[in-house]
């Protein structure tokens, strides 16, 4: 899910329809598909698949119990601040369409 705002120019609404959950995302995810064995490649193309495999499965367990989702959420809520931010600046309004209640971590 990806985050979907709509803009009411006329009315001058920001309108936040959804928040994406946290997501991390581990790239490359390599395959290997046709190795031709020689002396510098002692591993077969399923042992390197399983390595890629273990390795992914490593960092996803590395990222569980450390503070990234939290501080990815943070930095999420920091760029919607700037919107809201500029929403003010420009008299324009933003709607929380979410029921997660952001907003009311702004307004003061």
């Amino acid at each position: 899910m990806k985050l979907e705002i709509a803009l009411d120019s006329l009315g001058k609404k920001i309108i936040i329809n959804k928040i994406p959950e946290e997501e991390i995302v581990i790239v490359p995810d390599i395959k290997y598909f046709d190795l031709q064995q020689s002396s510098f490649n002692a591993f077969s193309k399923q042992e390197l698949n399983k390595i890629n495999e273990n390795s992914i499965a490593n960092i996803k367990e590395t990222i569980a119990i450390t503070n990234l989702k939290k501080e990815a959420k943070e930095r999420f809520f920091e760029e919607i601040a700037k919107i809201y931010q500029l929403s003010v600046v420009y008299n324009w309004q933003v709607i929380d369409n979410t029921k997660s209640g952001f907003l009311e971590r702004f307004k003061d």
